[in-house]
């Protein structure tokens, strides 16, 4: 029903606006202290979800002169007016649950927690217990740390031809100077200081050469490799060997530069084994086109030109492993190139690469895409993108990506996925893995379909453009999902997550979002429909979305739903605007959001703890706690309902509204509809203004309750002549 504004007075009064004369309509607080009624203190003892208000001052909202005026008819909520009138005392509703209070078939809960008992932004477990969000168990090689996890490494950058992978504290060479070859009956010897010239790759007359050796060795032999400098370009494809050198650091295999890479094994080597040595460039250092079950362990891939390694599927088949190896120093190219084929790159370090730490594309002549699994290991300072993929999957596991550097762009991606040559998606897998310090987002996802479980993605940084997302998720080329359980992501610049893909998050932490100098918004999760492509629907559910910047979660255009979650502490912007919990609005081209709130809680924002502009919102057992006024005094409602382009709406049941500053609920121009309500402790519980010549209105369905503690009022919408706050 409409809100009927029938005796008015005006007043001058100090509003938002300066002193400009207005209709002012008195607080429908029944008291005897008349004006005074209308600007409680808030008992300090009331308890939302954050605890005890701190500090709401026993006046009115800030910079309002309140008058009392005599009412000749002002149409409350149906349902809430008993039939005596205003003045007669009320009685708080009877039902099954109280007003703010829902049930979930065992009793009756509060707004704000989730069936079973679990508060908001917990993560109810089978038992009936509650943990807290985030990172749920940390992998080996990693320790708890704030809700994510901390890879145990080096406090500093390991030297040239050492490594570290999680759980190693210290750097150590690759491989072994001590190891024992295990040769046989078999096997071939190589020293290239042999002078005698009568080799027969007895270990009393090796092969001066690898190729030598190669071609005398029986199939799966070893051969066996002295120290020393080999320059020799290696061809490997008719039979599988085991190439083992004396040590990493005194054996080394270089290329003349006549090849595509120094050391290449082709089809028909399924099963080469190489250890124990160092391949250099000057082009790539090691190839594989066609073989299966090769292995590289403890290998030091060093000093290449265009690759450390290269995988292609051009010859059918391709499948690598390396193993406790180092890939680095690359010095015009990516550390792993992969058209196609299988690579596992397990306790392993790549790292220091002028392009790509690993970059895969599916192979265009058979569409065959690349898979990459990585374990336990590190990509770390590479250029531009650590991890590209392009039709391609990557399934990483207690690893990680970190200090990414920029190169031809103002970015240093950890991860990005683009479609391959056949418009197919690529895929990632990330799990028990951290992501951390690098420049303009961590993970750059377009138009592809990634799974992030047990991981801390963090410190994101901003690239020269000024942003630093955690992740990005674009629809440029195509449809792209996401699904990030069980993970931290804090202390990200400008959005933790930006979404124009589906969402769904689980079970996470979104914390310490940032802004820029450029950019001086951080909001945790933004989620934004894009001109030309479906609305993105995304689900967040028992998270905690924490200290963002202006807004903790935006929906622009998008559908969300949001369950069990848990929005506090919003900061204002640099410039002291904003600081709110949920911002619901349309995009750009005018398509309204759609947000429904289950089980939730926003709580200890500023300005607003919900705003909705032209759009629609339904909000269940759930409550909106503790909203302060900004920094310079202005605002502070519980949630801002306002009119642009079209009224909004709001569904709001079952809730609670409660410590707002200014009000519980201002209506601008829009629809909000009320059933089984609790709106407590703000100077004003429900404000209705007219907007661009459009009336607010409120709907009753019943069973709504205002008030503060003992005393209770029959729930009524007056008008104040606030002013309306502005989109983030």
């Amino acid at each position: 029903m409409r809100v009927a504004h029938a005796t008015r007075t005006v007043e001058t009064g100090d509003n938002e606006h300066g002193q400009q004369p207005r209709e002012v309509v008195s607080f429908l607080v029944p008291s005897s202290e008349g004006a005074a009624a209308g600007a409680k203190t808030v008992p300090t003892r009331y308890h939302g979800v954050m605890g005890p208000l701190a500090t709401v001052g026993s006046r009115a909202p800030s910079g309002l002169t309140l008058a009392v005026v005599t009412m000749a008819a002002l149409t409350a909520l149906a349902g809430c007016t008993n039939e005596t009138g205003a003045g007669d005392e009320h009685q708080p509703p009877q039902g099954p649950c109280s007003a703010g209070h829902y049930t979930d078939d065992t009793e009756c809960r509060p707004a704000g927690v989730q069936p079973g008992g679990c508060q908001a932004g917990e993560v109810p477990l089978a038992d009936g217990t509650c943990r807290a969000p985030g990172v749920e168990l940390c992998p080996d090689g990693f320790v708890a740390n704030d809700g994510g996890c901390q890879a145990l490494l080096p406090e500093t950058p390991c030297p040239t031809g050492t490594l570290a992978t999680p759980g190693e504290t210290s750097c150590v060479p690759v491989g072994s100077c001590s190891a024992t070859i295990p040769t046989g009956s078999d096997s071939e010897y190589v020293d290239g200081s042999y002078a005698g010239g009568d080799s027969d790759g007895t270990q009393a007359k090796p092969w001066t050469t690898i190729g030598d050796a190669y071609d005398a060795a029986a199939h799966g032999a070893v051969i066996a490799i002295a120290t020393g400098i080999y320059l020799e370009d290696l061809l490997f494809g008719d039979k599988p060997v085991k190439l083992w050198g004396s040590c990493p650091q005194a054996v080394e295999l270089h290329g003349t530069g006549g090849e595509t890479a120094t050391f290449f094994v082709l089809s028909g080597a399924d099963g080469t084994e190489v250890h124990n040595l160092s391949i250099h460039g000057p082009s790539a250092s090691f190839g594989l086109s066609g073989s299966t079950g090769v292995l590289l362990e403890d290998v030091w891939v060093v000093g290449a030109g265009s690759a450390g390694v290269i995988v292609q599927a051009d010859l059918g088949p391709t499948e690598v492993t390396l193993r406790r190896s180092l890939v680095e120093g690359v010095t015009n190219g990516m550390g792993l190139f992969m058209g196609g084929g299988s690579l596992t790159l397990d306790h392993s370090v790549v790292r220091d690469t002028a392009e790509e730490a690993a970059y895969l594309r599916d192979f265009s002549a058979t569409g065959e895409r690349a898979v990459l699994n990585v374990a336990h290991s590190v990509l770390e300072r590479a250029h531009d993108t650590a991890l590209y993929l392009a039709g391609s999957d990557a399934h990483i596991q207690g690893s990680v990506i970190r200090d990414t550097q920029t190169a031809t762009g103002p970015y240093g991606w950890a991860v990005m996925t683009r479609l391959g040559s056949t418009n197919a998606p690529a895929t990632f897998d990330i799990d028990g893995s951290v992501l951390i310090n690098n420049i303009d987002a961590a993970i750059n996802h377009a138009s592809s379909d990634g799974v992030i479980t047990n991981t801390t993605i963090s410190d994101t940084q901003p690239g020269t453009e000024g942003f630093g997302f955690g992740v990005l998720v674009t629809v440029q080329s195509g449809p792209a999902t996401l699904q990030v359980s069980d993970s931290l992501l804090a202390r990200n610049a400008n959005v933790a997550i930006a979404s124009h893909g589906d969402l769904v998050l689980e079970r996470s932490v979104v914390r310490d979002t940032f802004p820029t100098p450029t950019a001086t918004f951080g909001y945790g999760v933004g989620l934004q429909a894009e001109p030309g492509f479906p609305a993105p629907t995304a689900s967040i559910v028992s998270s905690q979305v924490e200290r963002s910047t202006t807004c903790g979660i935006t929906i622009s255009g998008a559908n969300v739903t949001i369950e069990g979650t848990l929005i506090t502490g919003t900061l204002s912007d640099p410039a002291g605007q904003y600081g709110r919990g949920l911002c619901v609005q349309q995009n750009a081209e005018g398509l309204p959001g759609n947000a429904t709130v289950r089980f939730s809680a926003i709580a200890s924002t500023l300005d607003q703890g919900i705003s909705v502009f032209g759009s629609a919102m339904v909000f269940e057992a759930s409550a909106v706690d503790w909203t302060a006024a900004r920094p310079d005094g202005l605002f502070g409602d519980g949630i801002a309902v306002v009119h642009k382009a079209v009224p909004s709406s709001v569904v709001l049941t079952q809730s609670r509204v409660a410590a707002a500053t200014r009000a519980g609920i201002a209506n601008f121009g829009s629809d909000v509809t009320l059933a089984t309500a609790l709106l407590e402790c703000s100077p004003i519980q429900l404000n209705a203004e007219t907007y661009d010549g459009v009336a607010a209105t409120f709907v009753d369905r019943s069973g709504n309750d205002c008030g503060c503690e003992s005393e209770r009022a029959t729930c009524k919408a007056i008008s104040a002549g606030l002013t309306p706050p502005d989109p983030p």
